[in-house]
């Protein structure tokens, strides 16, 4: 009978912190205006990592069309470490394998 009191003082108490929590007063947000989004932190460092130079499929597909032998040597470069990191069971093992294709790229295959 005693861990039936038990049980019924616990949900009590339960239910009190229940009923002090949302007592609590909530703070009112503050609102407040931009009027000029240029002069902005956040605006600036938006234009910051904007690049002016577009990359798009049609400037892939002529770049691959002109070097396929540099294509072939990404890919297999890709294909090596992918395999490398998924053996060690690397987390994000695809992402960081493109990180170094890409890499190897700029420094090998752009020159």
């Amino acid at each position: 009978m005693s861990k039936i009191n038990n049980i019924n003082n616990a949900q009590s108490i339960h239910a009190q912190r229940i009923a002090d929590l949302s007592k609590k007063e909530k703070p009112e947000i503050g609102t407040f205006e931009i009027k000029e989004l240029k002069n902005t932190a956040s605006e600036a460092l938006g234009r910051s990592q904007v690049s002016a130079k577009v990359d798009n499929l049609e400037n892939n597909i002529i770049y691959m069309m002109k070097n396929p032998e540099a294509v072939k040597q990404a890919n297999a470069f890709f294909d090596n470490i992918y395999e490398n990191l998924k053996s060690k069971n690397v987390e994000d093992a695809y992402e960081k394998a493109t990180q170094y294709e890409n890499a190897f790229a700029e420094e090998f295959l752009n020159k």
